[in-house]
């Protein structure tokens, strides 16, 4: 090689043999003349690429390697894996090797090929073509036409019902199963030309964007609102009836863009968001783009230009946008077209979903920060006189702080008390000023959220369903400030669905991860809507989806595959989904249209299933977030959450979260099999004694992980008295993961080596360790390269409880140890990517082979819907499916289930 010269690698390899939490990364290093590897060009570590922080491997000393970790399966044999990068050559070097990284537990590679070639440069982004337009199937009615057929027709009345494990939607009293199509907020397409093509295509609700206020968007109707009692629904209302007359059976759901009107930040600076230097926040598009004292000028109507972007926590603002939205819905109630609107979104802010007010990748030196306006400081101020009964000493003693001598006087946490490098967490064993302005940051968009959709139910009369995109943690996602709302949200009689949108792993081998309490959901009958934004390589795209290696590497049949098994992933944690055309006409080919057919297909063919025991409830307070500091942008809160996500979705045992608070004080809770408390921080020995109460029974496995009350009030002996087990502080363990070498035990069947369900690209972070010491506890494991217990179970008489002492510390083969431990059989014994649930089964194959399914309890026959040959024996089925296929199955229940239920229902 040649000092600044660009070689483009591929490596071409197949994993052997590999199990969960282990990997294999080809690289490159560069080297001098004489042998010695070379650093990347900038790069201010003096040891490279840090393999302590992505996971143990067989090699362990710090590397100087590049690594090629964009990788795809190749379509000629997609059990091959490709990487394929553009290196600039380091300077001084004279030769590269190929590497390869291997991470956690064992892994056999075989390298099939590799190619080295000198280019000119690293290839240019191609610029976003035109999307492929179809055109309208069909008539298109006329204005009379339609006129005609809104005066005869009835307003649609929609409610949502639990059953099962399954939130169903009822319009007009009939059961109707949704699925949306959620409409580019980019439209090209003014005249909603695609909708008699995917109506066809089995999509019944269609969205209808608009921006409230200022455009936030380009090409959608805007400036609804246009000061204090003042509206104009005229573009808005000639979008729904453009639609109508295309497909007049469609239902409508509209996705309100919540913006102020123009010169609303202008009349009220101390309302807008601010940095903590004071400057407000310059608004553009769905990112907060620059921080200015000086007053944009605002651009003309219908143009994404800057604004300064009110507070999230602005009493004032929020208020004003709930009368507009309550006039808005009164006039939409007043005419024809109104009768089709199902529904709303209220989405807005950030990237359209309510997350934090400020982007590094555009304020340049701004962090993950706080909002310091004076109507911010002014409602956290009022959220802790709430909190604590308008008593200083009490949140005095709260804080463990004596120099607060007033509410009055209590401020945002600075950026450098949030972001601390010398402590993972703001505070342990009660609260601190950090921890409840984070708490307050969730309660804040929650009830701001609430305040709208109950400004759409009073002037509709509950007719149609509120919700949107929730800034909330859940069990999985990126950090930001506000994560905890949901808890409020559940218990709002006035919001009805969560627009959650997946992790973005979407190969055949990478399991779906949604960031949602789906248990909690169907306690209190909300509707999960997945966001299926996936990609099509038939069309232009942006990103990594624009690359050609991308689009090389996939086609229409990855396409289906991906489609398939996001939509019967829907279904099996109880929802919908909305297919997500961000940019306008990303489905707009045949093949995709076949593979949304499919995926509504199977929508349509799911029905209620039984939410029985034969399960694992993942119990997580949303408060963790709320006491981990950001001393890095990936946190050790991903351990505690991420982490079992993963090993439950190639376990075959059906998995529901739920919130901590619902297994705790919900009536309507029924406990399964295992209940595992992923995130027990916030609980209380009292807390813990009334689980023992009520689930220490039936032969139930309590799993108890990590820190168990470390951030509820009390000290140490939280640990010990909530996990059940004698636990004592080993600093010598800290930060190092469990590993499993004991095979004595059956929850060890099958269980060797590290307890990683995965091994994340971003590191591993484990955290501060405790050692079992408890003489009446069986040892299973110990802290890696220690003889440290870390892991231990304690069989009672009616109920058996396990401790693990780093968070996530999970496969999917312990996963199935420990359901069948409670007699629960796994429905595959594969380490396969499959769920069940609302009577679609779904596998994702990540080898080929005959697969057996156990069929749930109460199966009767079963069909594959996905076109592979099945054979049925009772109550087990057997199929091929090839590496990378998904198959569904949809589950019918027995004649004598059915007739049961029949007479349950009369």
């Amino acid at each position: 090689v040649e000092p600044d010269s660009t070689v483009k690698v591929n490596v071409f390899w197949r994993n052997l043999k590999s199990s969960p939490g282990s990997a294999a990364t080809p690289a490159i290093i560069f080297e001098s003349a004489d042998g010695t590897p070379l650093a990347k060009q900038g790069d201010v570590s003096p040891h490279g690429w840090n393999l302590a922080l992505i996971g143990n491997g067989t090699m362990y000393e710090n590397c100087l390697l590049y690594p090629m970790t964009t990788q795809y399966p190749t379509l000629q044999a997609c059990d091959v894996m490709e990487a394929e990068y553009h290196f600039i050559v380091p300077k001084g070097a004279v030769q590269a090797r190929l590497a390869f990284i291997f991470k956690g537990n064992p892994i056999s590679v075989q390298l099939v090929d590799f190619k080295v070639e000198k280019v000119s440069a690293p290839p240019a982004a191609k610029p976003l073509a035109n999307c492929p337009t179809l055109k309208h199937e069909g008539e298109i009615l006329t204005d009379s036409e339609l006129d005609k057929i809104l005066e005869s027709s009835d307003a649609l009345v929609t409610k949502l019902k639990t059953d099962g494990d399954l939130v169903s939607m009822y319009v007009n009293g009939k059961m109707t199963v949704p699925t949306i199509y959620k409409t580019s907020p980019y439209r090209k397409d003014k005249s909603f030309d695609m909708m008699q093509t995917f109506h066809k295509a089995g999509f019944n609700i269609f969205t209808i964007e608009f921006s409230l206020g200022l455009a936030h968007y380009r090409g959608a109707p805007c400036e609804i609102w246009q000061g204090h009692k003042q509206y104009d629904i005229g573009a808005l209302r000639e979008s729904i009836r453009q639609a109508l007359k295309r497909s007049p059976e469609s239902m409508i759901m509209l996705e309100c863009i919540v913006s102020p009107y123009r010169g609303w930040g202008k009349e009220n600076p101390d309302e807008v968001f601010q940095h903590e230097d004071g400057r407000k926040g310059l608004y553009k598009g769905v990112r907060t783009r620059n921080l200015s004292n000086d007053a944009p000028v605002e651009a003309a109507k219908g143009i994404q230009g800057e604004f300064w972007y009110p507070s999230y926590y602005s009493e004032k603002y929020n208020a004003e946008v709930a009368e507009a939205i309550h006039d808005l819905f009164l006039k939409l109630e007043s005419i024809p077209e109104g009768k089709r609107i199902i529904g709303v979104y209220l989405n807005g802010g950030t990237d359209g979903q309510w997350l934090d007010l400020f982007d590094t990748s555009y304020v340049k030196g701004v962090q993950l920060a706080a909002d310091y306006s004076p109507a911010a400081l002014k409602a956290f101020r009022g959220y802790l006189k709430d909190k604590y009964g308008n008593d200083i000493v009490k949140l005095r003693a709260a804080w463990k702080d004596d120099s607060v001598k007033s509410f009055d006087e209590v401020t945002v946490p600075l950026v450098n008390e949030m972001w601390r490098k010398d402590k993972n967490f703001h505070s342990m064993y009660g609260s601190c000023k950090t921890s409840d302005y984070c708490e307050f940051l969730g309660y804040g968009n929650a009830m701001r959220h609430i305040k709208w959709c109950k400004a759409v139910k009073e002037a509709t009369g509950s007719r149609m369903l509120t919700g949107g995109y929730a800034p909330h943690a859940g069990v999985y996602g990126y950090p930001i400030l506000s994560r905890q709302s949901t808890k409020w949200l559940l218990e709002s009689k006035y919001v009805d669905f969560f627009a959650i949108v997946p992790g973005y792993l979407r190969e055949y081998y990478d399991p779906i991860i949604l960031p949602v309490y789906n248990g909690s959901l169907l306690l209190h009958n909300k509707l999960l809507v997945n966001e299926l934004d996936l990609r099509n390589p038939e069309v232009p795209h942006w990103g990594k989806w624009a690359s050609d290696f991308w689009r090389r590497t996939h086609n229409a049949e990855t396409y289906r595959n991906e489609v398939e098994k996001f939509a019967a992933y829907s279904i099996a944690l109880g929802g919908t989904f909305h297919a997500y055309d961000m940019e306008s006409g990303w489905f707009n080919t045949p093949s995709a249209i076949d593979a949304w057919k499919k995926a509504c297909e199977i929508a349509r063919q799911a029905s209620p299933g039984r939410l029985d025991d034969k399960r694992i409830a993942v119990a997580a307070s949303e408060r963790f977030w709320d006491f981990q500091s950001f001393a890095r942008q990936r946190l050790f809160v991903y351990s505690v959450r991420e982490f079992p996500q993963y090993a439950f979705t190639r376990s075959g045992v059906k998995c529901d979260n739920y919130l901590l608070s619902d297994v705790l004080d919900n009536k309507a809770f029924e406990a399964p099999k295992v209940l595992m408390f992923a995130d027990a921080c916030t609980m209380t020995p009292a807390q813990a004694d009334s689980i023992r109460e009520k689930f220490g029974n039936s032969g139930r496995v309590l799993v108890w992980f990590w820190a168990p009350g470390i951030f509820a009030p009390g000290d140490e002996k939280n640990l010990s008295k909530i996990s059940g087990f004698k636990l004592e502080r080993s600093a010598q363990a800290d930060g190092k993961p469990i590993f499993a070498n004991m095979q004595d035990d059956p929850l060890l069947i099958g269980v060797k080596g590290f307890l990683f369900p995965w091994i994340p690209g971003y590191g591993m972070e484990f955290g501060s360790a405790w050692k079992v010491a408890d003489p009446e506890a069986k040892i299973l494991a110990n802290y890696f390269e220690t003889d440290i217990p870390a892991m231990a179970v304690k069989r009672h008489k009616d109920f058996t409880e396990i401790y693990i002492g780093q968070p996530g510390s999970l496969t999917p083969q312990l996963v199935k140890n420990i359901a069948m431990s409670a007699g629960i059989t796994p429905i595959c014994d594969t380490d396969d990517i499959m769920g069940y649930g609302g009577n679609i089964l779904y596998l994702a194959a990540l080898s080929s082979g005959v697969k057996t399914i156990n069929l749930p309890e109460g199966s009767g026959s079963v069909e594959c819907l996905t076109g592979q040959n099945l054979i049925q024996s009772g109550a087990v089925a057997t199929v091929y499916v090839a590496v990378g296929d998904t198959m569904v199955l949809r589950l019918n229940q027995k004649p004598e289930e059915s007739k049961s239920n029949l007479l349950k229902a009369w």
